[in-house]
């Protein structure tokens, strides 16, 4: 995982990640990997934006993310929400709809409740 953040993650995220005990390094790896996977695949670009060029910024609860200067932009326009489902699995959404505070988010438990479609 060391070598995926320092081939694919931007400077700043690297450096976040540099610390970390062993355990934290795991779970914030996956963080900014399912946020930078939720930013591309809503940019419709994926891959081919550069995920070096851009640093998913996570403080607390609190999520935001900055370009480099090759990505032109607006982080304000973007929230994003994280969840992990279950121990093993991290879920990203990345909302750039520029609506203040995010879209809703609704969670629902898995399996779906008895009568909810799963379609």
């Amino acid at each position: 995982m060391q070598e995926v953040a320092c081939s694919m993650f931007s400077p700043g995220e690297i450096e976040a990640l540099r610390d970390l005990a062993p355990r934290d390094f795991v779970d914030r790896f996956f963080d900014h990997w399912t946020l930078k996977e939720a930013y591309i695949k809503a940019k419709g670009r994926g891959l081919d934006l550069p995920l070096d060029q851009f640093s998913m910024l996570i403080s607390g609860r609190k999520i935001g993310i900055g370009f480099g200067p090759g990505i032109a932009d607006d982080p304000r326009r973007w929230h994003f929400t994280q969840s992990s489902p279950s121990p093993m699995h991290r879920l990203a959404i990345a909302d750039g709809t520029g609506t203040a505070g995010g879209l809703p988010v609704l969670r629902r438990p898995w399996p779906l409740a008895s009568g909810a479609s799963a379609a």
